[in-house]
């Protein structure tokens, strides 16, 4: 899925146990729109398709960061080895809480 192609798609960072909303947009190309980690979470909507869904979802999500439950799988999206650089869809059945955005993909 190097296209972009107007979807979200959401990152897991296996090393701090994040979540990354990352809109694929065929105008301004790749924006994260979003982002849990243990910090806290960051929402900026540039009109990507799903906001209201994707903002809903990240007090639940943070919640479930603290509290040690692993987000992995929550995302949809992976980035591609060998170069980390293209980011490919995981097969929806690994998926098991897509947060709301499962229209898009």
């Amino acid at each position: 899925m190097t296209a972009r192609d107007d979807s979200v798609a959401i990152l897991h960072g296996s090393a701090d146990n994040s979540l990354r909303w990352v809109w694929l947009s065929k105008k301004s190309g790749t924006i994260t729109i979003a982002r849990v980690d243990r910090g806290g979470f960051f929402f900026s909507d540039f009109g990507a398709p799903g906001s209201q869904d994707i903002a809903a979802s990240l007090p639940r999500l943070w919640s479930s960061q603290l509290a040690g439950v692993n987000l992995s799988g929550h995302a949809t999206h992976h980035l591609a080895p060998p170069s980390m650089q293209s980011i490919e869809p995981i097969p929806k059945a690994e998926v098991i809480d897509p947060c709301k955005t499962e229209a898009m993909f």
